[in-house]
């Protein structure tokens, strides 16, 4: 056999051996870098994806936010908080028909005080069972504990029918930073909703809060965020129960 036809034997069986190779993977998913994380109140985490298949690029892929209240996505999978809670961001090709999530959990880095329970419609057993801050004392509409820190003067849960239906607390505000430190965490847990009447009223998907302050001091009052009432009467509600000067007595007494 000639050098020429052992060469051009050669060229062929490689031509050949590299035809029947393996074909570029085509995936059937997108593969996302994190399928949950947890990040701090306004900071970022950028989330990298990859997608393998002919006709997409990752250039071209689209990310969403379930909940852009809670996190916002750019397009470039960066992870920004917004406000304490969870939410799923999704990265999709640009035909939406694949796609990969990651569940996104927010946390706070302001930590004034401990909110009070949100179990409403419960009767008084079940928060003397559940609160864990020393109680003060009671009547026939209110339970009333102690506050876990100096800038919390007392917590106070109201039962107007029997059942738990609103809470406050009741701070001890004396500067301008103690007054901006209590705002900032009320930002990073709820949507600010707007400001009348000496009120400052935030709120999420489970509560509904208004900052005022009375002659004895600032104070925050809590009362479910019901999909059966409006806003405005929620707010209604929130003055009607501003002053009661029976309460503001047992709180700042003790």
């Amino acid at each position: 056999m000639t050098k020429t036809v052992l060469n051009s034997l050669i060229l062929l069986v490689s031509l050949i051996m590299f035809s029947c190779g393996k074909e570029d993977p085509q995936d059937e998913n997108i593969t996302i870098s994190h399928t949950t994380i947890d990040i701090d109140f306004e900071n970022t985490f950028r989330l990298d994806a990859t997608f393998i298949r002919d006709g997409y690029s990752p250039s071209d892929f689209i990310w969403e936010t379930s909940n852009p209240a809670i996190a916002e996505v750019s397009n470039d999978g960066t992870v920004t908080g917004l406000r304490v809670g969870s939410t799923t961001v999704t990265v999709l090709t640009a035909d939406r028909l694949f796609s990969a999530e990651c569940e996104v959990t927010v946390n706070p880095t302001n930590f004034l005080y401990r909110e009070p329970l949100f179990n409403f419609g419960q009767n008084k057993t079940f928060i003397r069972t559940n609160e864990t801050r020393s109680f003060l004392g009671e009547d026939d509409l209110s339970l009333v504990f102690r506050g876990e820190n100096p800038f919390i003067i007392g917590i106070a849960y109201l039962f107007p029918n029997t059942l738990y239906d609103m809470s406050y607390v009741f701070l001890n505000i004396q500067t301008e930073a103690e007054l901006l430190n209590l705002i900032d965490f009320l930002f990073q847990r709820y949507e600010l909703l707007g400001d009348e009447e000496e009120f400052i009223f935030f709120g999420n998907e489970e509560v509904i809060l208004g900052l005022t302050q009375d002659e004895d001091g600032f104070l925050v009052i809590y009362i479910q965020n019901e999909d059966s009432t409006g806003p405005d009467s929620r707010k209604d509600k929130l003055r009607k129960f501003n002053k009661l000067p029976k309460l503001n007595k047992m709180i700042h007494s003790k």
